[in-house]
């Protein structure tokens, strides 16, 4: 599959503020990135640094008490500035959603034919034979065996595994350009996991389909991403490709992350972990976010926030000491 450099959807400057009484709390703050034709793209990061919420705020899923600002340019629209009728032409017509929990993002007294049927009619298909069909045709494309026969059975039914594949399914259903993922293999064993990363990239492959795909799983972005950004506190703090990224980090939290990864060839050695954890959306600190975590902190790191700026045409990190860490040789 050959990946267009322009972009399919272009986030830009996004800001999401939860509106708590007299408060004004920002949880996404100046978030920009691109998902381009054709490639998978990693959100990665710690619980709680807003990936979901980022990918919840391009559909518009978030709860009325949260603000969402800036720009989210689908095809040279504002997905923002739509109406209604608009939006759901967009939301599950172009852009579809893989939720985190199959078991509740799937409603239980419905069989799963149905559950597709309903996308398939929200979207254009009203002949009932057809749209079951269709549903057919998906399951056995997701990998469900027996696909005529397991149409007609409830999530309770599926393995976790299948439940997936079935959200796949679902998302699937109104030949989407673009699949949002949210961290789809988190709760599945490893073989599972490895399955549906495997039909992520066949789907890719076979259809054209992109794919924005969160994750706080590294060997993931490695399997499966192209390029990936690196979420702290509701902030980008590094970008690049994801081998790149991966072997040759430019920021202390990428390191960090990347350390604290069990190791094969170390066994019996302690792991490195990333000592304390993420601040507060309402207790982030006025300089670097990642300063009061970080070994290579100096006292300006505390004071003062930095910009995400380009190291190369492909590559971004927001850190203040990133050139002299190269220089002390702790970034390569």
């Amino acid at each position: 599959m050959t990946i267009s450099n322009d972009p399919i959807l272009s986030v830009r400057d996004l800001t999401v503020v939860l509106r708590r009484n007299e408060e004004s709390i920002p949880i996404v703050q100046s978030t920009s990135f691109d998902v381009r034709k054709g490639e998978i793209f990693g959100l990665v990061g710690e619980s709680g640094s807003g990936k979901s919420l980022s990918l919840r705020a391009i559909m518009r899923l978030l709860p009325q008490q949260m603000q969402i600002t800036g720009e989210i340019l689908w095809r040279d629209r504002d997905v923002l500035k739509l109406d209604e009728k608009e939006l759901r032409k967009v939301r599950g017509g172009e852009i579809s959603m893989i939720f985190q929990e199959p078991m509740t993002a799937l409603n239980p007294v419905l069989t799963i034919g149905r559950q597709i049927s309903e996308s398939l009619k929200a979207h254009g298909k009203r002949d009932r034979r057809e749209r079951k069909r269709r549903a057919v045709e998906l399951l056995d494309l997701v990998g469900i065996p027996s696909a005529a026969r397991r149409v007609e059975d409830y999530p309770h039914q599926f393995s976790g595994g299948m439940r997936q594949r079935a959200m796949i399914a679902i998302a699937l259903a109104s030949d989407p350009s673009l699949i949002l993922a949210d961290e789809p293999t988190t709760a599945l064993d490893v073989t599972i996991q490895d399955q549906i990363l495997a039909l992520l990239l066949k789907l890719r492959d076979e259809l054209g389909v992109s794919v924005a795909l969160v994750t706080h799983d590294l060997g993931v972005v490695s399997a499966i991403c192209d390029r990936v950004s690196i979420m702290y506190a509701g902030q980008i703090l590094e970008r690049g490709p994801a081998q790149s990224l991966l072997t040759r980090p430019q920021h202390p939290y990428t390191l960090g992350l990347i350390e604290s990864i069990p190791n094969a060839t170390a066994a019996g050695q302690p792991l490195t972990p990333i000592t304390g954890s993420p601040p507060a959306p309402d207790a982030r600190p006025p300089g670097c976010l990642f300063s009061p975590r970080c070994r290579f902190s100096i006292p300006t790191c505390e004071q003062t926030r930095p910009e995400l700026v380009a190291l190369s045409e492909a590559r971004a990190s927001a850190c203040l000491r990133q050139c002299e860490l190269v220089r002390e040789h702790v970034f390569q």
